[in-house]
């Protein structure tokens, strides 16, 4: 059978040398599922890849980006990450806590968003009492590489960022804020006395986790910059209450999942069974 041509590649981070079962699980399944694809794997200088992925293209960075969630958070938010692949249109983002279960990469493509992932509840909760809320964990997340590298190669005010950081704690987990309207983008870019610097620069200084800037900061910055709503994403991915995403999204699975043996081991395991 063949495939719909898609103009992009899969990126796999690995850390170490050696997989863990549930590891081997989410690799077996990409192998299945989206085999026929580009897929690379994004590893440290230096790192042997396990076995189980020496099948694939490798591209290395320094070791310093696979130090911890700051050094991971450091690499998905660099312009040098975004360039190491620009001759595709998107990457799909495929931690190893992931499964895939179709390819729907040419459409979801297709669709022209700049950033897609698995929905977050309201408040970050597991439970949905709240609802779909905002797009979305960036462990399993389909990314447009040109869209990516025009709001990283921005100049902003210093310490854009800064306030971006304090704001985080209290104001992105109040669903009410959820599309940031107390904010405005002009506001934003207004001169503050201490000069401007580039967005890569500013987020250097003052860090933020990758996927809260995706979903709120990238769309503030840049207009063009766009994102699917919480319920459009929904059967692209689900990572926190997959029972309930599952009914949301009429009883039919997502193209994938992250952090499946986190969130729900039990409702994930009958489908790579």
């Amino acid at each position: 059978m063949s495939i719909i041509p898609w103009n992009g590649a899969i990126i796999v981070p690995v850390y170490l040398s050696t997989l863990s079962d549930d590891e081997h699980s989410s690799v077996r399944q990409l192998t299945k599922v989206l085999g026929q694809r580009k897929i690379i794997v994004v590893c440290p200088e230096g790192l042997k890849p396990p076995k189980e992925v020496s099948q694939w293209e490798v591209a290395r960075f320094t070791p310093e980006y696979f130090k911890g969630i700051d050094g991971y958070n450091n690499l998905m938010l660099s312009p040098g990450f975004y360039k190491r692949f620009e001759q595709y249109q998107d990457i799909l983002i495929h931690q190893l806590d992931c499964l895939v279960f179709r390819d729907d990469l040419a459409q979801w493509s297709a669709k022209g968003f700049s950033y897609v992932a698995p929905p977050w509840l309201g408040k970050f909760w597991k439970d949905p009492k709240l609802g779909l809320w905002r797009v979305g964990n960036g462990g399993f997340s389909l990314r447009r590489v040109s869209s990516a590298l025009q709001v990283l190669g921005m100049r902003v005010p210093r310490g854009t960022m800064k306030s971006a950081g304090e704001r985080a704690s209290r104001s992105y987990v109040a669903p009410e804020n959820s599309s940031n309207h107390y904010r405005s983008t002009q506001a934003l870019l207004s001169d503050n006395g201490h000069g401007f610097v580039t967005l890569e620069e500013d987020l250097r200084e003052y860090p933020l986790n990758e996927d809260l800037f995706w979903s709120f900061e990238a769309p503030l910055l840049d207009p063009s910059f766009r994102i699917p709503s919480a319920r459009q994403a929904l059967p692209f991915a689900f990572e926190k209450a997959p029972r309930w995403c599952y009914r949301q999204n009429w009883w039919r699975l997502p193209m994938g999942c992250h952090a499946w043996a986190k969130e729900d081991r039990a409702f994930w395991i009958r489908y790579i069974s």
